[in-house]
């Protein structure tokens, strides 16, 4: 693809070797990864008849995702990208002309934000990210919660995966993809979308031959300005003193107002079990509580309890839990309580160090007030340490 710009315009692809590829055309990003795109588009096309796939969808105000996919082997999402140096998968992430890159966390944020739409409408499917290489992609160990494949290999890759869906969940989920209300950002910025693609820079040699002199001239003005410059290292800068302390994880909700770093924190930990979670122990207890029988659910590496999902029908209604647990405390609590036919309650505690620093209320996380913090501090703390205890104590097969 490349190339094929290069072939449109072979002056300004001669100009920017000259610059060393500080020069591009200003849709140069933008036409690659769009093309990029398509062909992974085409490729799709080849997997069976009982996939479905999607393309270009918008997930958020200012956010699409390339391609989503239901399959056999459950719901995927594929992100497109290039990238000109050689590109290496490894456990711990995606490295690029050998440096780390950010991909792995922005492609696992658009499956989050695509599995948490599902779960709304009653298809709690968690959504697996894939990301593509429309080039050459080296190494042998796929990241952690991730799908990293080059476009000749990724039909191939996704049709031997397990079978995960039966029938009548893969017709739901199919049902659900083309579902026009799945997607409420595409209705409302749909258009916007399209406006703003029609609106892009179109290239032009004139141009794009001036916007190079400019870059050669600054350069040369660089390059003077640094062979005039002393080479000796300023003594205000030596006698400066220490660097400034780094600011410190824990940010008070109190003193900011707003999420903490270690909120954050919290948050990547949880999604990262979510990822993780089919590795994990599982292990199913039914638990006499709220004057009736409740189910237990706890996801354990060895003796570190990482999640448990507590669920019952007591005599404060329906109710769910959700508890992660960091060094086998309890850092993160998703409440949820039915509290009438249609009607339901959802609240997030996010813990440090035993202490609720962070709560939300409601679909649109709405903060809680420190004085609610304070009130729903014993409960939630307890709450932790039973079902810490009772992973614990019971010992059963694994599921």
């Amino acid at each position: 693809m490349a190339d094929a710009l290069a072939s449109d315009h072979p002056i300004l692809c001669a100009l920017g070797k000259l610059t060393c590829g500080l020069y591009r055309s200003p849709d140069y990003s933008w036409r690659v990864g769009a093309e990029s795109e398509e062909r992974v588009g085409e490729a799709l096309r080849a997997l069976p008849p009982e996939w479905a796939v999607r393309h270009d969808i918008m997930i958020g105000e200012e956010w699409n995702a390339d391609h989503v996919l239901v399959g056999p082997p459950g719901l995927f999402v594929v992100d497109t990208k290039f990238r000109s140096a050689a590109v290496k998968r490894t456990r711990s992430g995606i490295r690029v002309a050998g440096r780390a890159t950010d991909i792995v966390e922005r492609t696992k944020d658009q499956a989050r934000t695509i599995s948490a739409r599902f779960r709304e409408l009653g298809l709690p499917r968690w959504v697996e990210p894939v990301v593509v290489f429309d080039n050459e992609v080296k190494g042998a160990r796929q990241p952690d919660g991730l799908h990293v494949v080059s476009l000749n290999d990724l039909i191939k890759y996704l049709v031997r995966l397990p079978r995960e869906l039966n029938e009548a969940e893969l017709q739901r989920l199919r049902a659900a993809l083309w579902d026009e209300a799945t997607w409420p950002f595409e209705r409302t910025h749909g258009a916007k979308r399209a406006s703003a693609s029609a609106r892009l820079p179109q290239r032009s040699v004139g141009s794009g031959a001036l916007a190079v002199l400019a870059v050669l001239a600054a350069l040369v003005a660089l390059w003077s300005a640094s062979s005039r410059k002393p080479r000796t290292e300023s003594v205000s800068r030596r006698s400066s003193g220490p660097p400034p302390a780094a600011p410190t994880v824990v940010d008070s909700v109190e003193s900011t107002g707003e999420e903490s770093r270690a909120v954050q924190a919290i948050r990547k930990r949880y999604q990262e079990i979510g990822l993780a979670q089919w590795k994990l122990t599982k292990r199913t207890l039914e638990v006499p509580a709220d004057g009736s029988q409740t189910t237990l659910v706890t996801y354990a590496d060895g003796r570190t309890l990482a999640k448990a999902e507590w669920v019952g029908d007591g005599s404060r209604g329906r109710w769910r839990h959700e508890m992660t647990y960091f060094q086998n405390r309890l850092e993160f609590l998703f409440e949820q309580r039915a509290l009438g036919a249609t009607t339901q309650r959802e609240r997030r505690f996010y813990l440090v160090d035993g202490r609720i620093v962070w709560a939300t209320e409601g679909t649109d996380r709405k903060p809680l007030g420190v004085d609610e913090i304070v009130a729903a501090q014993p409960e939630v703390v307890a709450l932790g340490l039973r079902a810490l205890k009772l992973a614990r104590s019971v010992d059963q097969k694994p599921d």
